[in-house]
């Protein structure tokens, strides 16, 4: 349960889509916390268990929805894992179907309202042809759609340190592309950080080994990934190549707020080249750089996802 004790059943309708909660004698309700008017974007567990002593777990969901206060109808946006007493979840999660009986059921909610990103950070949202929402996963700079470029040399692994704090499985990744050319494509993926240099180590994920960015045309350029990726919020680093050298992608514009960079630009390492060959990322990182570029270099090369 978590810690701010709010805790609800439902009215006795179940199933995979909305759910419209009901109070539970003895403990604080949504209303209590937020008010009664509005909707609040929040963090929410369902557990359903085999009869209402609660003893033995048979479905639970967690993750986060729209809680609208007049109505008290749950909608649940992100599923974040799930268990249907077979089997957990985590990585393609779907909404389960809970079953009718309200004295089985117990929903849990976070008492504060969350989001994905810091609320000193921005969230990108395009207009016209590109009207999804993506997000930089450097969570420590912003978008900025007039922000320089940046253009790749072929084969040449970047190395960019980023911050990432996204707390469920993303579906497709995407880079914004400047300049474009025929057959170009770019590989996208994230290693862990080395605790003793602070550098890259090892490759969590190639999100393009399957299919690489087709870099051909300009615009925002993505791939949908066959499964569904989640990591932990954490610091990683974030590594891009291009196989040609007239590619070139949009920058990020670094954000010099006190609260989120107090170092001077020459000591703000924002990405880091390494002469390579255009093919599969390593399992291993390159530990010597060709070129490192700081802060007065311009932002960071952006990586996107959804």
């Amino acid at each position: 349960m978590y810690a701010d004790a709010v805790r609800c059943t439902h009215n006795g309708t179940g199933g995979s889509g909305t759910i419209t909660l009901a109070a539970v004698t003895g403990y604080p309700q949504p209303t209590d916390v937020f008010g009664t008017t509005g909707t609040k974007f929040v963090q929410y567990e369902i557990c359903e268990y085999t009869d209402s002593t609660f003893a033995t777990l048979s479905k639970y969901e967690a993750g986060y929805g729209s809680l609208a206060l007049s109505t008290n109808v749950l909608t649940r946006t992100a599923i974040l894992k799930t268990w249907n007493s077979t089997t957990y979840d985590a990585a393609n999660p779907t909404a389960l179907s809970f079953g009718n009986t309200a004295a089985n059921i117990q929903i849990l909610l976070s008492a504060t309202t969350v989001n994905t990103r810091s609320g000193l950070l921005s969230t990108l949202s395009l207009t016209g042809a590109n009207s999804d929402v993506w997000q930089p996963f450097n969570t420590r700079v912003t978008y900025d759609s007039g922000a320089a470029t940046f253009t790749m040399t072929s084969g040449s692994r970047l190395y960019i340190p980023i911050e990432y704090i996204y707390t469920r499985p993303i579906s497709q990744v995407a880079v914004e592309v400047t300049t474009g050319v025929a057959s170009g494509a770019v590989r996208m993926g994230l290693y862990d950080v080395d605790p003793s240099t602070g550098g890259p180590a090892n490759l969590i994920t190639e999100f393009t080994s399957s299919t690489q960015i087709d870099a051909s045309a300009t615009g925002f350029r993505s791939i949908t990934l066959g499964t569904k990726f989640w990591t932990p919020p954490a610091m990683y680093w974030k590594c891009i190549q291009a196989n040609s050298s007239t590619i070139a992608l949009r920058r990020l514009t670094h954000n010099g707020h006190s609260l989120l960079s107090t170092n001077g630009s020459s000591r703000d390492i924002l990405m880091a080249d390494k002469g390579a060959t255009y093919g599969a990322l390593p399992a291993t990182a390159d530990t010597s750089f060709s070129t490192p570029y700081n802060r007065s270099g311009g932002g960071q090369v952006a990586g996107f996802y959804k």
